[in-house]
Parts: C-alpha cells; structure tokens; sequence
C-alpha cells in the first residue's frame, strides 16, 4: 500500500471519520473573514496571464513518474529531488533541466548509496541556502527520517547531521510532510508527523544544517500565537514574514499564518469548510510558491476530491482565483517553482497515478 501522506490513500477515510468525530469542526458559518492581517501592503498588478493558462513542455519527462518528491532553483536549474514512485517506492535520484523539457540525472536512484548519497525518501524538504542544495528528513524505506545532506553540485552529498531517534535539544525528531524554508539567513523546519510526536507544530531554525534551535515547541493546545499541528501544508516567504498554509491533521486547513519570527504566528485567515469566493477551500499535499510579487496555492487534495485550481494573494487574507480548471490533471504531492519568470508545475499524483510532466505558466 503506497504512503498518502502519513497514511495510505484507502485508509485516509476511516482515520478522518475517527478523527473529525474528536474535534469540533466549523459548520454552516461562513469564517473567511481576515483574523488580524499584516500592515497593508500595495497590491501588485499581476500579470493577467500567469496561473490562469498552462503549457505543457514535457508529457513524459525522463525522470520516471513520482510524487513526494522536492524541487528547488539553483545555479540557473530547476532540481526535482527524489520522492516515491508505485514500482520501486522510495527514490534518491537527482535531476536537473534548464528548460523543463531536456532533463539529465544528476544522480541516479540506488537502494544501497553511497557515502555521498542520501538514502530513498518521499516528502522530505528541500531548500537552497549557502550556495549549496539541501534536504531534510522526510520518509525512508526504513521509517521516518531527521538527517541533514548539502550538496554543492546535485551530484556529490555531505551528511551534515546523521539521521537518529534520540535527537536531544539541539536536533529535530524525526518527521516527514514538514516544510522548509530560509528566512533571515537561517533555514528553517516547520511542523510535519512523526512516529513519535505525531502531527506537529513545533518550529526549528539553524544556521548551519547541524546545530538547530526550537523556535517553538510541539503544543496540543497552541492558543492563538501558534497554529495548530499539521503536516502536508504550503509554507512560504513573502514580504519578510514566513507563511503557513493550510495542511491536515484529523482536520483539512485552508487558514493562513505568519510570521516575523517563528515564535510568534497571526492567523491572518481562519480555517472554515464553507469559504467564500475569496478563500480555497480546505486541503493539503498542495504547492506554495511565491511569483509575479504574489503568493500562489496551487492544486491539492482533501482526500476524496483532488484539485488543479489555481489561487493568488498579496496579503493572505484575500485570495484571487486565477484558474477554477487548469489545463494540468488534478494532483497533489507535485511540486511547484518560479524559473526563468515563469511559474512550474511538476509531476505528483493525479487519478490515482503518477505523473513525470511538466508544465509552465508566463
């Protein structure tokens, strides 16, 4: 049964039935009204084309079919990173492309890697900090996984923080379906699931890859600086806040936080299953990206409905839907990126199978 997340796709019902049961869900009440918003900001003018028409530039591109893989832009390349596949699970191959239609393998996938490869993984995290490429964690054949690799080049590894399931202080547990980004010249680990600590919300930063702090611990009862556990949400950065979006724990998310700090969060957009027109509805394993001087959510699944609509903000709390249908299969655990000013989307799940396309928006 393949990995959906921290569950298989067949028993993701029967764990929300449960779960929703537990937990008050707001019902019949329209609350996509902005909690308390960020100081305004001037509205960029989008570009009326971008999110809204789609071009395929590659149906079957030679990476074979995944989701739950990463993506990032470095050295003037777009990386797809790993992930998992139906015929072989768990990857650790490494391929780049300048044009999103010819790509070369960086690194090829190899159940038994050496030293300077990291091991197969799905819904790990990826980001581009100190001239090099890393990933974070994520799940491995072998279970869930907190080790730390950099890289240079794509093709040679560093190990910078051994994987372990006594992390102490100074080293995140470990987790898969978190989210990574750079901000105020740290990386950091945001949220996630893991064996042991379940759906988190607890918030990491280092400087380095080995030495990590918490920001902001793991917390059942977060109150209203905090948003609650998740795992499979967008999070991004964007006029030097961070940005949590969205996510599932027993619940699908479609609020919005941020924040300056990582210790202190805003609601800027409460999580409700009736938004109005201008709110996506709730869901998870969807794509974050900023381009264009907006915030864009892209595609996702709740579950039983996967999407490929299209949404942009310049202040999360209002959200324009730029494309209701795009022209791409509805997918989640895909990625997305801004490249060579244009937006991409690249492979994921979609109808129950895995995609290798790529497609671009001006």
């Amino acid at each position: 049964m393949r990995s959906f997340g921290s569950y298989s796709r067949f028993s993701l019902l029967a764990f929300l039935a449960v779960g929703v049961m537990a937990l008050p869900i707001a019902c019949g009440k329209n609350l996509s009204n902005a909690v308390t918003a960020p100081a305004a900001q001037a509205a960029p003018t989008p570009n009326p084309n971008a999110g809204k028409f789609w071009f395929q530039t590659s149906a079957y591109s030679p990476f074979i079919a995944r989701d739950g893989h990463s993506s990032v832009t470095f050295d003037n390349l777009m990386w797809v990173i790993g992930g998992e596949t139906i015929s072989t699970y768990a990857l650790n191959d490494v391929w780049y492309s300048r044009d999103g239609v010819n790509w070369t393998a960086a690194v090829t996938d190899n159940s038994t890697p050496p030293s300077t490869q990291f091991t197969e993984r799905l819904t790990h995290s990826s980001v581009v900090f100190n001239n090099q490429m890393w990933v974070i964690g994520g799940e491995g054949t072998g279970g869930y996984l907190n080790d730390v690799w950099s890289s240079p080049d794509g093709t040679i590894w560093t190990q910078v923080l051994n994987d372990t399931g006594s992390p102490g202080a100074t080293q995140f547990s470990r987790r898969q379906g978190h989210a990574s980004l750079v901000f105020n010249n740290e990386m950091w680990v945001i949220g996630g699931y893991g064996y042991s600590t379940g759906h988190t919300n607890d918030v990491w930063s280092s400087s380095d890859g080995v030495t990590w702090t918490q920001v902001l611990a793991n917390n059942n009862s977060p109150g209203s600086t905090q948003f609650s556990q998740r795992n499979a949400q967008g999070c991004l950065v964007y006029n030097n806040q961070m940005w949590v979006i969205g996510g599932i724990y027993s619940n699908f998310y479609n609020d919005v936080w941020s924040s300056s700090d990582g210790k202190v969060w805003t609601k800027v957009l409460a999580n409700t299953s009736t938004p109005g027109p201008n709110q996506f509805s709730q869901r998870y394993a969807f794509s974050a990206v900023v381009y264009d001087n907006l915030m864009w959510v892209i595609g996702g699944t709740n579950g039983t409905v996967d999407y490929n609509d299209v949404w942009y903000s310049s202040n999360g709390s209002t959200w324009t839907k730029a494309a209701a249908d795009a022209a791409f299969s509805p997918r989640y655990n895909f990625t997305s990126l801004a490249f060579n000013n244009e937006m991409w989307v690249i492979a994921g799940t979609s109808l129950s199978y895995d995609n290798s396309d790529v497609w671009e928006t001006p």
